[in-house]
């Protein structure tokens, strides 16, 4: 949710309409763990897609084996639709939304179009987290 509201915010047809945007993220592991997102998703997506062409094979074979076969529509229709077209949409939506993901996390990587402030309670605990969080921003060369 996180995500799709600061991709959201920080789009380009949004952020032109303003001189500044200032976001209050969460706390320090969903902060780190949201801009860690993109690169699960190319990992979770390459699965994905693996998976499908497996899968594939193993159905074509299975439809060869008992008799059927890849076009069996009129059946997908009237079980709720085209099980193919799903899985495809899902997958396209899935890639929409890690190329949105990977576009906000080249923003945030860019120093001329953001600055990210670290604003902390005055506690021996708050400070120390402060400063993994810095040290993890730095790390992923986040602004």
């Amino acid at each position: 949710d996180e995500l799709v509201a600061l991709a959201n915010v920080l789009s380009p047809e949004f952020s032109e309409r303003y001189d500044v945007i200032v976001v209050d993220t969460a706390p320090t592991g969903h902060t780190l763990r949201m801009l860690q997102l993109p690169q699960f998703l190319d990992g979770f997506l390459q699965t994905l897609l693996g998976l499908r062409q497996k899968l594939k094979g193993l159905v074509n074979t299975m439809q060869m084996f008992m008799g059927g076969n890849n076009n069996n529509n009129a059946n997908d229709a009237s079980r709720g639709g085209n099980n193919k077209l799903d899985v495809d949409d899902a997958l396209a939506a899935l890639e929409n939304f890690q190329q949105r993901a990977a576009q906000l996390r080249e923003r945030l990587q860019r120093s001329d179009a953001t600055k990210f402030v670290v604003v902390s309670i005055p506690t021996i605990l708050s400070v120390r987290e402060s400063r993994r969080l810095m040290g993890e921003l730095d790390e992923q060369g986040i602004c």
